[in-house]
This record gives structure tokens, sequence and C-alpha cells, in this order.
């Protein structure tokens, strides 16, 4: 049974575009399609989408009226007409008293005489030339989104090129304790990085993001299992010249874990606001404001926000960060915020201290994702990885 109703999925839309040989386009893009138009009028028969009709009007004079299509099998039964006609309907009920609109088209060529039944003139005529348009289309993104495999753990990860067809370095970029990889720290980072000319593995950890795991279960060991496998990744791209590893908050922590580890993988690192005081506070009974025994570890800790095992606490307290800062002798770029209201200022200075190599850039008055002076962050990094490539 054949039913007007005024809905229609993206996948359908598409579809109904293809079959009348019009241009597809992305997903995310048919969604806003539908989203945004003043009516959509989907045709269906029983559950099989055989029509549609988009009208657009943002409630001044001009109405649009789009994407008039009916499956080539079900044409010739009235199906185009009655979507026409309740097009008009629905714009007509819409007006106020004394409002004047031109309702436009694009008719597709030989359907000139299916629209001059409803009132439309084709153009040119003696108030108005040949009608006039164009397709903007902007290149596909060099991103790549996939899962890197961890011990039959799936990794979310995202791969930005900076030039498809060239060798060049790669940073490996990891997000902190209950972030993720599109955080506008992360991405601002990763934009950084990619004006100075080195492309970004995004790699989401274990419990977080689109990554398998939960929150809860997640520890520093699963992130460091986590964080090899995404480097043993990035070594065998065959583009990758330099492998650079920068991570914030827990993910700085594990960016210094990381390059102790493998010292000779990286010719630099950058912690960002590096939470690298964890191991020592989890020794201490603490963790992010939470207290509990250190010698009797509850099954669970956390607030209203966040729950962790106490697996996660027994982990952390194994962990001793001075001897991976030791081992690493490469350059290392940290940029910390001297209000950082989740890890004290003071940890960023000892860690520039204490390695071999170290520059120390201060945020002024800047938090702990640099919420208030952003640009300064990202203009921190884009000016160490080009001074790298010089």
């Amino acid at each position: 049974m054949i039913r007007y109703v005024e809905y229609i999925t993206p996948e359908e839309y598409m579809a109904l575009r293809k079959m009348v040989g019009w241009v597809e386009f992305p997903l995310e893009q048919a969604q806003a399609c539908i989203d945004k138009a003043y009516m959509i009028l989907g045709v269906r028969d029983d559950e099989k989408a055989i029509g549609v009709v988009r009208l657009l009007w943002d409630g001044g004079y001009i109405a649009f009226l789009s994407d008039v299509i009916v499956d080539p099998e079900y044409q010739g039964q009235g199906i185009g007409r009655k979507l026409v006609e309740a097009s008009i309907g629905k714009l007509k009920a819409g007006m106020k008293p004394g409002y004047k609109v031109k309702l436009t088209l694009n008719s597709a060529i030989g359907k000139e005489a299916f629209y001059e039944k409803f009132g439309f003139r084709v153009r040119p005529n003696e108030d108005a030339g040949p009608g006039m348009d164009q397709w903007l289309i902007k290149e596909e993104s060099a991103m790549k989104e996939f899962y890197i495999d961890s011990d039959g753990i799936r990794l979310h990860a995202k791969l930005d090129r900076v030039n498809e067809n060239e060798k060049g370095p790669l940073c490996i970029l990891i997000h902190g304790f209950t972030g993720h990889m599109e955080e506008d720290h992360i991405i601002a980072a990763q934009k950084a990085m990619n004006e100075a000319g080195v492309s970004v593995l995004r790699v989401e950890m274990y419990g977080h993001g689109k990554s398998d795991g939960q929150f809860k279960d997640h520890t520093l060991y699963k992130w460091v299992t986590n964080a090899l496998a995404a480097v043993h990744y990035a070594k065998e791209l065959d583009f990758v010249t330099d492998l650079y590893l920068c991570g914030h908050s827990q993910g700085g922590l594990l960016t210094m874990l990381i390059a102790g580890m493998c010292p000779d993988a990286f010719k630099a690192v950058i912690p960002l606001s590096p939470a690298w005081m964890i191991p020592e506070i989890c020794r201490q009974g603490s963790v992010l404001g939470t207290e509990f025994d250190p010698l009797h570890i509850p099954d669970e800790v956390g607030t209203a926000d966040w729950t962790l095992s106490g697996d996660y606490i027994r982990v952390a307290q194994t962990i001793h960060v001075e001897d991976e800062i030791a081992r690493y002798h490469g350059p290392v770029l940290i940029i910390h915020g001297d209000e950082d209201e989740a890890v004290p200022y003071a940890y960023g200075v000892k860690a520039a201290e204490l390695y071999e190599n170290a520059k120390l850039v201060t945020i002024h008055g800047d938090d702990h994702c640099y919420t208030r002076h952003l640009k300064e962050m990202a203009e921190a990094v884009k000016e160490f990885f080009a001074g790298e490539q010089r």
C-alpha cells in the first residue's frame, strides 16, 4: 500500500537520488538535507521508499522545491503530482496574510511541461533570464578512520595525513583521563602539527572514546599495552620518516612512560599538562581528589562523575615515572598552564628539570585543557615542530 510519510532515512534518500542518476553525497550531508528542510515528504510502498520531495523555505520571500523524485517503476501513477501539490499546500499554509513568496525549482530535462501544470514558468521568459547554478565540491580530507588491534582490544584511531603522496614525520597523539580524540585541545594540537608538516595518528585508549573496554576497568598497564600497539602500527607505515609521541594529562604520563620504554623510537616527545603525579599520589592514598587507604585498596574508587576499579590504583602504585624519564635522552617539549586545576604546574617544572633535554613552555593564566589560551598552546606545538623540520 502506497502511503505518504514525513520522514525518510539518509540512506533511502541517497538511493533514490542514485536511482534517477542525480549527484550523491555523504550520509552526514544527506541527514542535514532532511533535518533542515521546511518540509520533507517521503512515499513508501509498505516499507520500501519509492519517492521523496523536499521543500526549503526560511520564512522569507524565496522558497525552493527540491528533489522531486519518484522511483521509475512507480512513475505515471500521480505520485509526483501529489508531492508537488503537498509542497505548495505546505508553503501556503505557512504564509501569513499579505505574504508574497516566489517558489522556484530546477526542472530535470524534459520535465518542464509537468511543472507548468502547477503554474511554474520556464526560464528564460519576459521577466527573468535563464537560471544558473554550479556545484561546489570540497576535496575529501586525507583523514582515515580505522581500528588498531591491541591484544584483541580494538583501539579507535584517525590518521590525518599532510600529503598522501609524500613521506614525512608522524606524531602519535593521545588524550587524557576521561578524554577522547575530538576534544578541543586534542584537535588544536593535531591541526598545529598538520600545519607544521607533521601527519598525526590520534588513538583512543582502552575504555575511552570509541575504543573497546569499559572506563571503569582501564589501568595504566592496559594503556601502556595500547600505546605500544599504536607505536608498532605507526612504525610499519611506509610513509613515516620520523616518529613523535604526544599526550595530554594521563596521556602525557603515558607519553613519558613509552618514551622511556622505547627511547630510540621517537625523535622527540611532547607531554601536555602531564599527569605524572598519578603513581605518586596513588601510593599516598589519593587519586583525583578521592581519598582511600593505600595499604587496603577498595574494590572501587571514584566520584559522582566517574568510577575506577581498585586495580587502577594497584597498577599505578607500581609505576615510577622518574625511571622512564632517565631513560629518554631526546628532545622533550612540555606545555603546562600555570593555573592548572588538575595537575599542579610544579610537576611540569619538575619534569623539565629531570629530563636531560627538555623545554618547558608555560601558558600563563591557563588551566588543564588550555580553555583560556588554546591558541597559545597550539602555537607552541606548531613552533616546536616547525623547528624540528628545519
